[in-house]
């Protein structure tokens, strides 16, 4: 079935328009009746198709002038995007061309490059073998002897010095010591310094306070200290030590029984020890 394609109802044939008009002619009117017939109490079967109901020519014609509509606008469509597809893979093509010659530029600067690097190489190693070659004439020009290593000297021990080696060795140095400072000015005393004596022990110390103090926290001072608390403490415990002179004899008796029996004179640690032992002793 042919499909014509009408701008608007009024260029349709007179059968095909959707409302009837009066001034048709008699064949137009009958012709749009029996196309246009609708019963009014029971169906009628169609005319043209068993399958399909009154008034179906024109919904079939229309919808065949749909589907004829919507295939040139799928064609039209087609062709477009056909259209663009070629220019756009024209212009890929162009792009991939352009791209190619590029990478051929770029192959041929790195041929060039790996050209230069290999005559440079090349240049290396013939100057390396022409090196290596001159340092083998020389070799076969040198006459090697052999060498005689001579023995090494016989190792002496250390050794102690001997009492009389250390006091030669002392008196040298100090002898080499007096004459390198024999004319150095002495440290004098200065005549504003005064001295006095200690109430306790009757050591001698500056009158200063740094004096004093230095003097309280010597061995004299503290010794002498330590002593008359342990003769006290002693006084106070034996009823015949009535004086701290007797006191001081008996701690002086006792160290030298000591010595005695040790058979030796005791240190100033151990008379000072000697002393806070026999003050504890007699305190307590």
């Amino acid at each position: 079935m042919e499909v014509v394609l009408y701008n608007s109802e009024s260029e349709m044939p007179c059968y095909l328009r959707k409302e009837k008009n009066p001034a048709w002619n008699t064949l137009d009117q009958q012709e749009w009746d029996e196309w246009n017939f609708v019963p009014k109490r029971k169906s009628q079967p169609s005319k043209f198709h068993s399958h399909v109901t009154w008034k179906s020519h024109r919904h079939d014609y229309l919808n065949r002038a749909q589907v004829m509509r919507e295939t040139q606008a799928a064609a039209a469509k087609r062709e477009k995007y056909e259209n663009r597809r070629v220019l756009s893979a024209v212009s890929s093509y162009e792009k991939e061309m352009k791209e190619a010659q590029e990478e051929e530029v770029k192959w041929e600067a790195e041929e060039k490059a790996e050209e230069e690097a290999r005559k440079v190489k090349a240049a290396e190693e013939a100057i390396r073998k022409a090196e290596w070659k001159a340092m083998k004439q020389l070799q076969e020009t040198i006459t090697y002897t052999n060498t005689v290593i001579p023995e090494p000297e016989e190792y002496i021990p250390f050794k102690k010095m001997t009492p009389a080696q250390k006091a030669q060795k002392k008196a040298i140095a100090n002898k080499k010591y007096y004459s390198a400072n024999k004319d150095k000015p002495k440290n004098k005393k200065k005549d504003d310094e005064t001295y006095d004596f200690c109430s306790v022990c009757g050591g001698e110390h500056k009158t200063t306070t740094t004096g004093r103090s230095n003097h309280n926290v010597s061995y004299q001072h503290t010794a002498k200290v330590m002593r008359l608390h342990a003769a006290e403490a002693i006084m106070n415990n034996k009823t015949h030590i009535t004086t701290i002179e007797q006191g001081e004899a008996y701690i002086d008796n006792l160290i030298t029984n000591s010595e005695d029996k040790l058979c030796r004179k005791l240190t100033r640690a151990e008379v000072k020890n000697k002393y806070k032992r026999l003050a504890a002793q007699y305190a307590s």
